[in-house]
């Protein structure tokens, strides 16, 4: 996710430090990452569950307008 920290540590390869989309193991995870994201990092960020019948936008109360947007689109 971040460029700097991975030429730190050693990770090379063309996606390192440059990332698109996070995977969460199940939805509380993925809920605790996505608010600390938010909350803490001060991140723009969009949630779609995929995977079942049809996509699921997955906003929070909380979240502004541009990121349920983003969620849509």
């Amino acid at each position: 996710m971040n460029a700097a920290a991975a030429r730190h540590k050693g990770v090379g390869g063309e996606v390192a430090g440059d990332c698109d989309v996070i995977l969460a193991p199940d939805i509380e995870a993925g809920n605790m990452f996505y608010k600390a994201l938010n909350f803490l990092g001060g991140a723009v960020s969009a949630a779609v569950v995929m995977g079942a019948s049809a996509p699921a936008v997955l906003t929070s109360r909380s979240d502004d307008e541009q990121s349920k947007l983003l969620s849509i689109a």
